[in-house]
């Protein structure tokens, strides 16, 4: 499955099993920050499930040391006209809360509060899934801008 087809697929809510491997968009490779994300979210379901608390709360807290939030800072840093877009702003926001909900996860857990780390947990993976949602949008807008040019 080429990238472009599983944004769309994603978009459209199709179930899709797997991400699409080594393409880049402006310089990230989307599958491999989709899928740190994911594995984030099993590191979590395993801590949650062992009872186990081994996830820093303020390493997770940072949303500029993983390829999806360095890529996010480098295309405002260098004015991407990517960045001005509204489906930008939406990946940014989903990526930042899914970056803060973690944090406060590794705190439930730790705590043992398992009721709330549960709820964050279906926060987390509800976050995961907007910033599929808003990059496949972001990508898709990128590349009907592309066509429009020719």
């Amino acid at each position: 499955m080429k990238l472009y087809d599983w944004l769309r697929a994603t978009l459209r809510g199709e179930p899709t099993k797997t991400l699409p491997g080594g393409q880049a968009f402006h310089g990230l490779r989307v599958s491999d920050a989709l899928k740190a994300h994911e594995e984030w979210l099993r590191r979590f379901k395993a801590a949650l499930a062992q009872k186990q608390d081994g996830i820093d709360p303020e390493a997770v807290a940072h949303n500029d040391r993983c390829t999806l939030g360095q890529w996010i800072a480098a295309q405002r840093a260098g004015h991407a006209s990517l960045a001005q877009s509204s489906a930008f702003e939406q990946l940014d926001t989903m990526h930042t809360t899914f970056h803060r909900t973690a944090s406060l996860l590794a705190h439930a857990i730790q705590n043992r509060e398992r009721a709330e780390a549960r709820v964050l947990l279906d926060l987390m993976q509800s976050k995961s899934r907007m910033i599929q949602l808003s990059l496949a949008q972001l990508l898709i807008e990128a590349e009907e801008s592309t066509i429009r040019r020719f």
